[in-house]
């Protein structure tokens, strides 16, 4: 203990143990920053594909009722021709 007690107190050793706890802060800041960006990345992907998403099915949607619509007419046309 003595001997890692002497280290410590060696000159440099308090500015050199200040400096990478600086180093690791703005290291920690840096990843965070990363991380942060990452995510405001991944989070507008999302948005876009969900917006695509529900523009499909909307578009789907639309083409189904058109067909629907469409049959309907169809079978209403040959029911009333076939009635007579």
């Amino acid at each position: 203990m003595a001997v890692e007690t002497a280290e410590k107190h060696e000159p440099g050793y308090y500015e050199d143990h200040v400096t990478t706890q600086k180093d690791i802060k703005i290291l920690g800041l840096e990843i965070d920053s990363k991380i942060l960006n990452l995510k405001i990345e991944l989070e507008s992907k999302i948005l876009n594909l969900k917006m695509e998403i529900e523009s499909k099915i909307n578009s789907i949607t639309l083409k189904l009722g058109t067909l629907i619509i469409a049959c309907s007419g169809i079978l209403f046309g040959l029911l009333s021709y076939f009635h007579k």
